[in-house]
């Protein structure tokens, strides 16, 4: 089994796989959730751009948490003016 990148925009689950970014699909009434090609339906972007587009965002993201756990190891310390 692969490890799948995953992350939420604005309330919008995605997930990258081998064929690149897909988003949840909420089913209706009994109908399944499914996982769409998130190339063909998110704009402005399309295709590749909006797959790189995802992966920036992904790293970007992070990147942020990384900061923030670095962060939390070294408590703000008082500035002396």
């Amino acid at each position: 089994m692969t490890n799948t990148l995953t992350m939420e925009v604005n309330g919008l689950q995605l997930r990258r796989t081998d064929e690149g970014w897909q988003y949840l699909s909420e089913g209706y009434a009994t109908d399944p959730d499914t996982w769409c090609d998130a190339t063909s339906t998110l704009g402005p972007f399309s295709g590749d751009g909006l797959n790189h587009l995802l992966d920036e965002l992904a790293a970007a993201k992070a990147r942020e948490a990384e900061l923030t756990d670095t962060l939390e190891l070294y408590p703000a310390q008082p500035r002396v003016l």
